[in-house]
């Protein structure tokens, strides 16, 4: 008995260690879309966290291990880079080298790794209360400004971001405070809103299927709408506005309730206000400038979603198939002179597309087709509650900003891979 006791203590202890590492890892893949935006150390923060990632896994699972689904993207991406690097002399060998190496870290960091790092339900409440804090910060900076006419940042001054040398934060903290346009600990108004757009989408449409949602819910879902929409980013406008449309046209949320009344009311009534503040109206009209002018090559909006489609349309059908090659995007356009003349008023910026049309520009139709399977997969059961939603945010993120496998995107497909990792062992667990 004795034995059997201090097995079953040694049990426990163990668990409840492993239970501490998944919520440690939690926390970390959390604040790295945030930490990920400085340069602390001469090192892209990516790397950083791929490395950082690899000792955490070795450390708890003693190998590394991807999932077959992953092989035939992964062989693809592999080979066919080197073959249309080396065919359109894009990149020497070296060069080439260091691109395998950088993909296959992030990939399988990322995509095979940190999904069973993380305990999905510990990292859902997490993401949620960080976004909360994120936006109360932003509604607390315009409110600060707008009635006490103070101006004021969350961001750290004096220091690099970015994958060069010449780029610090000074130069955007200046451009906040003179603007007015704040994003809390945010570089970017567009950042925030990839990081608090799919956390909205859990609030609204949680993991358990509810037929109305609980008042703190609702208070926490109008904190991050009304957060985003104050950054007068076109992603955080068009994306509040879609869940909260889905969310009152679902069919599991017919009825109309007092409470679902009292909310849409002071929604209402918050929009009508920030609305008519100056930095707000202005903000509007900008971007409603640009989507008059969408086809004005000089303009963000038209790199951001039009660009990538534009170059992707001029390519020779053999590369419409095949792409130009993993990261290979700015190097064909300035090495062919294809899609050139639409980045004619940027320069510097070329390769600079949605990460959707980033997808097909550089791997093909053949090597999208292996990605969306190779996601589709690691999903699982796409129909669960809050799926198709968090795909939903996903796709309008990869489309509208330039963030293939930036931490933005990732930290949505990751949350899902785990969610898989979660429902197939408690299923595994019910059948014995």
């Amino acid at each position: 008995m004795t034995r059997t006791g201090k097995i079953t203590n040694m049990e426990q202890r163990r668990g409840s260690y492993a239970s501490m590492y998944r919520n440690v890892c939690s926390v970390f893949l959390i604040l790295m879309p945030i930490i990920g935006q400085y340069r602390i150390i001469p090192v892209s923060p990516s790397l950083m966290f791929c490395m950082l990632i690899f000792l955490l896994y070795i450390f708890r699972y003693k190998k590394i291990a991807i999932e077959n689904v992953c092989i035939p993207y992964i062989v693809y991406v592999i080979v066919m880079t080197g073959f249309l690097s080396l065919s359109f002399d894009l990149l020497p060998v070296n060069t080439l080298v260091s691109k395998y190496i950088g993909f296959l870290l992030v990939f399988i960091a990322f995509y095979c790794m940190m999904p069973k790092l993380i305990e999905f339900d510990y990292t859902l409440n997490i993401y949620q209360r960080v976004a909360v804090f994120v936006c109360v910060l932003t509604i607390f900076q315009y409110i600060m400004h707008y009635l006490m006419g103070i101006r004021m940042t969350f961001l750290i001054p004096n220091i690099m971001y970015g994958n060069t040398e010449n780029m610090n934060t000074s130069r955007i903290i200046a451009a906040q405070i003179s603007s007015g346009r704040y994003s809390s600990v945010f570089l970017e108004p567009a950042h925030l809103v990839e990081f608090c757009l799919p956390a909205l989408g859990w609030v609204l449409f949680p993991v358990e299927k509810k037929y109305d949602l609980s008042r703190r819910e609702y208070i926490k879902a109008i904190i991050i709408s009304l957060g985003m929409v104050m950054t007068t980013s076109m992603l955080g406008i068009a994306g509040v506005a879609s869940l909260w449309m889905i969310f009152f046209v679902s069919k599991h949320r017919k009825t109309i309730t007092a409470r679902r009344l009292v909310i849409v009311f002071a929604v209402v009534i918050a929009g009508i206000f920030f609305s008519t503040q100056p930095i707000i109206q202005e903000q509007i009209h900008k971007k409603l400038r640009s989507a008059q002018h969408l086809a004005n090559t000089g303009t963000s909006l038209y790199m951001r979603v039009i660009a990538g489609w534009a170059c992707f349309k001029d390519m020779p059908i053999y590369n419409k198939i095949v792409g130009c090659g993993y990261g290979n995007a700015a190097l064909y356009i300035l090495g062919t002179g294809i899609g050139l003349s639409y980045y004619r008023y940027t320069a510097g910026f070329e390769g600079y597309m949605s990460g959707l049309s980033n997808i097909f520009f550089d791997l093909g139709i053949i090597g999208a087709v292996l990605y969306f399977r190779m996601l589709y997969k690691k999903i699982g059961k796409i129909k669960r509650p809050g799926n198709v939603v968090q795909v939903f945010c996903i796709l309008l993120i990869l489309g509208t900003s330039a963030s293939f496998e930036q931490l933005s995107s990732l930290l949505s497909m990751i949350i899902l891979f785990s969610r898989n990792i979660y429902n197939e062992n408690n299923d595994y667990l019910s059948e014995l």
